[in-house]
């Protein structure tokens, strides 16, 4: 079993340099940067190690914020903030190399962020849809079914089968050799 220790601390977007800054100062180790998509917003979890410790610091952020990059402090964390950019449209200020929003190829931007257009207009699609999920379910089975079964005007009995793949001239078991 794992002894690691987890702490999580609750900052304000305000407090994110001077935060991170604290901990490098007393040998804190960054580990991760990541974004969750939480009711009009984006988590943001930077989490820091020392020993057997693990530190998560935790910033809700508006769906449009923008933040400091902290990769002028844990130079690692610059892929870490693209990624929050690209996948989330939270803008990271002085990231030390910054794709400007274009380290990953998305076919929409920011697919992450609950504004973005992508995920409007499924939830628009999900709403319209009269169905219920257990009466899709049931058609969608019933569509399974359906498929596995074969067409009666293609069905062929075994017999009829057996008796179609013997040649004329053979059949009642005669042969070439009688």
């Amino acid at each position: 079993m794992d002894n690691t220790e987890q702490i999580y601390k609750e900052i304000d977007a305000s407090s994110i340099l001077s935060t991170i800054h604290a901990y490098h100062d007393e040998g804190w180790r960054f580990a991760q940067l990541c974004g969750s998509t939480i009711e009009g917003g984006v988590e943001v979890l930077y989490t820091l190690e020392k020993g057997p410790v693990v530190e998560n610091v935790l910033v809700n952020l508006p769906n449009d914020a923008e933040i400091p990059s902290i990769s002028k402090i844990y130079p690692a964390s610059f892929v870490f903030e693209n990624e929050l950019q690209d996948l989330f449209g939270i803008k990271v200020n002085g990231i030390s190399v910054d794709y400007e929003g274009h380290m990953y190829k998305l076919s929409v931007p920011s697919p992450m962020n609950p504004k973005s257009q992508a995920r409007v207009e499924f939830a628009k699609r999900a709403q319209a849809a009269d169905q219920p999920e257990a009466e899709a379910q049931a058609d969608t089975q019933a569509e399974a079914q359906a498929a596995d079964q074969p067409d009666e005007a293609q069905a062929v009995s075994q017999p009829e089968a057996e008796a179609s793949a013997v040649p004329a001239g053979q059949a009642g078991g005669e042969t070439d050799e009688q």
